[in-house]
């Protein structure tokens, strides 16, 4: 590629920031889907077929053995040239309409460029004119987003003048007929001609007939199909195409956006089931022993112990038993863990690793709190390598999702997925929070953690009411989603700000301001919600002080006056809301006291949205317990939390960007470690295979009795020179042990003679 550019495709990958120019986005992109389609080859994942999109042909001709790797770097370079020259003169949007209905009621400057699906397709051309026509698809309540970063009008006819250019440009091309069945996205049917420089031309021009080709594919019988791409965004298309061919198919991924590379490959490896044996995936391996020296020693022998990473975890988890002094390691290969407990037994801190001495007490008596975070800490991506890799988690999320389909009127994880701002409006931000932690829940239980009270701040307090066993999965789901629909209208209205300042010292700034306190942290610790105007004043009331704030990442004044018109609409639409009895103690934020779960209606969660959080003092009533659980895509209030309980010991069950099943374990492992009963089973829900582990390090030691040793028989006596009560009956047993002893070495070498 470097002869043909001037520039590496290696050094763009690595860390470019030029991905927003097509010339330098297309190459990178294919190369990748070289580079991960012979990935997948060599561990024994051999395709039956291959279809591309749009550019996506071209790694999917090199897949099928019909170009080389040359040829389509070629093909990539000379492609994106053509783009090159229209970019920024046009757009592409995605539209929830069948692609004859969109053809039917574009104007003339647009275009259907693409059949994705038999109910969704793209439409491009001029920019103004896409944009007019998703305004007045989404006031219709029909879905219709914009292609972020692709200003480009590619497959129409805006294209057409450069076709000679790019024919002139691959006419050196000799491309070879496929060794597997190779799908046309030109034509939705199998590749019957030569993808010569005329076949990229058509490519580049016309629309592009993926959801054909989709269709051809399944007539044939292909049920199991794995999007080679950085980002799987075909695969709710080809879901569309799965249930209007009313077939079960099943769409992977190789790569996610803001994922762990190694997490999902090895996810959709194990569901493929590789000849090969799969890289493992993040495991948990608790080790226990009586002593903290025996505990160094066991880790020190474990570190060379045959076999794969999940049988061993297994091993040790389920066959083992558990000591007073832990260590449990978290690591992704059997390499990574043997370098971590080198580590420790060194003495060493490392990742991944924590140890300590099980708390005191009854059994998992940990006095342990479940905290539900509330909006602002979500994130795009948030929970996808969970619901890839962990069915628990799955199956919460997907009821969720079915449960309000005819309450929304779409799919929240559709939406997601679709748009990259989604989770900027409450609707989805709510409703994906509230199901993220439902997952979690139920993903903790099934591993036996089971809380001793919950608490939630702000929306968090949906979860943690479903938590207490006061609402059902379903019940929850709809109070999120109502409460954030009827929160969307006052989006840009307000903002919030945190200031590190008692709510006393908070509240004399205020005054004036068309400002309210709108939770209290802790005692250290007070947010501030209003308008943006307000919000600038007290900013610099805050300068003169000396002090400062921070801008909270929302556009919404939660918890104040700019509220009413929500609780207004939110009243009815929670009306028929029954909630039962706690089973699990809660402690409301909004009153500060426990709930009784039975109160948990409509006024309640009015309240909640009105009300300022009054988090810091539902702490108070928890002082008694020892372990914070936060249950959230990201931990924001462990600050609080320590500063309201200074003893407590904090947790994260995710961390924004990081590997979700890796954070889950290394917190599993910590509550473990201090006494948490933990359901090994349900960790290992496939079981294991036994793995020998090295016996018990048994810590050796010696004790002599200081005194005179005479001879007796054939075993010695020992005599104790001060006649002391204990020691002397010590003594006696011991020489009537060795009289035993000599009299059976006795007989036995009568015997022998």
């Amino acid at each position: 590629f470097r002869p043909l550019t001037g520039w590496s495709i290696v050094e763009e990958v690595i860390g470019g920031d030029r991905w927003a120019d097509i010339e330098v986005a297309l190459p990178c992109l294919v190369a990748l889907g070289i580079a991960v389609a012979d990935l997948w080859r060599s561990w024994g994942i051999e395709p039956t077929a291959a279809v591309g999109h749009s550019s996506g042909e071209i790694s999917a001709a090199y897949t099928a053995g019909v170009l080389t790797v040359e040829e389509a770097m070629l093909v990539s370079v000379h492609y994106s040239r053509a783009l090159g020259k229209i970019q920024g003169a046009g757009g592409m949007g995605v539209v929830g309409l069948p692609p004859q209905e969109a053809a039917a009621r574009i104007g003339p400057d647009l275009t259907v460029s693409g059949w994705l699906s038999p109910v969704s397709c793209t439409v491009a051309g001029d920019a103004a004119e896409v944009d007019v026509f998703l305004l007045g698809l989404t006031k219709e309540g029909v879905f219709a987003a914009r292609v972020a970063l692709l200003d480009v009008a590619a497959h129409t006819p805006a294209t057409l003048p450069h076709q000679a250019v790019l024919r002139e440009a691959l006419a050196g091309l000799k491309p070879l007929p496929p060794a597997i069945p190779l799908i046309s996205t030109v034509t939705g049917e199998p590749l019957d001609r030569h993808m010569d420089a005329g076949y990229w031309a058509e490519n580049l021009s016309r629309p592009v007939l993926f959801s054909r080709a989709v269709e051809r594919l399944l007539a044939s019988g292909e049920r199991i199909f794995l999007e080679v791409d950085a980002h799987p965004i075909l695969a709710t298309p080809m879901e569309q195409g799965f249930a209007a061919a009313r077939v079960s198919g099943t769409v992977l991924p190789s790569l996610r956006r803001d994922e762990a590379a190694y997490a999902v490959l090895s996810g959709s490896l194990a569901l493929l089931g590789g000849r090969r044996e799969r890289p493992d995936r993040m495991e948990l391996v608790p080790f226990s022993a009586r002593s903290p020296e025996a505990l160094r020693d066991l880790a020190r022998g474990t570190a060379g112990v045959e076999g794969s990473l999940s049988d061993l975890a297994w091993t040790a988890a389920v066959r083992r038993g558990h000591h007073e002094h832990r260590l449990a390691v978290v690591a992704r290969s059997r390499a990574g863990l043997a370098e971590r407990l080198e580590a420790f037994a060194r003495g060493e801190a490392a990742a991944g690793v924590v140890s300590g001495r099980k708390a005191r007490g009854a059994p998992g008596e940990t006095g342990l709190v479940f905290v539900f975070s509330g909006q602002g800490p979500q994130w795009p991506g948030m929970g996808r390598q969970l619901f890839a890799e962990e069915p628990v988690f799955r199956r919460v999320v997907e009821r969720c999702d079915e449960a309000l389909r005819p309450l929304l009127g779409y799919s929240f994880r559709e939406r997601m997925e679709a748009e990259d701002d989604a989770l900027s409006h409450t609707e989805v931000a709510q409703t994906a929070i509230f199901a993220l932690q439902a997952g979690l829940l139920a993903l903790w239980r099934e591993w036996g953690v089971e809380p001793d009270a919950v608490v939630g701040h702000s929306v968090g307090e949906v979860a943690a009411a479903h938590a207490s066993g006061a609402l059902s999965l379903e019940e929850g789901a709809i109070v999120a989603a109502c409460r954030g629909r009827a929160m969307e209208p006052a989006r840009g209205l307000g903002g919030m700000v945190a200031v590190e300042l008692p709510a006393a010292e908070v509240e004399p700034l205020l005054a004036d301001l068309d400002l309210s306190v709108a939770a209290i942290n802790s005692p250290a610790s007070t947010t501030v919600a209003g308008t943006p105007k307000a919000l600038g004043e007290l900013g610099r009331r805050l300068e003169r002080l000396g002090l400062t704030c921070r801008r909270l990442r929302v556009e919404y004044a939660f918890h104040t006056a700019q509220m009413d018109p929500c609780v207004r609409e939110l009243q009815p639409l929670l009306a028929e809301l029954r909630p039962r009895a706690v089973t699990t103690p809660m402690i409301s934020s909004v009153t500060g006291e426990p709930v009784t779960g039975t109160d948990l209606d409509a006024g309640y969660w009015c309240a909640n949205v009105r009300q300022p959080v009054r988090f810091a003092q539902a702490l108070e009533k928890l002082a008694g317990s020892s372990v914070f659980l936060e249950v959230g895509p990201h931990p924001v209030l462990s600050v609080a939390l320590t500063q309201t309980l200074d003893a407590a010991a904090v947790l994260a069950s995710l961390r924004r960007g990081r590997d979700e099943r890796e954070t889950l374990l290394e917190a599993l492992g910590s509550l473990w470690v201090q006494g948490q009963t933990v359901d090994w089973a349900g960790v290992h829900p496939d079981g294991g295979r036994q793995v020998r582990l090295p016996t018990y390090p048994f810590q050796r030691q010696r004790y002599w009795f200081e005194g005179r040793v005479v001879s007796k028989a054939v075993a010695p006596a020992v005599v104790i020179q001060e006649d002391f009560g204990a020691e002397r009956l010590l003594a006696e047993q011991l020489d009537a042990f060795n009289r035993m002893v000599a009299l059976q070495l006795d007989v036995l070498g009568r015997g022998e003679n």
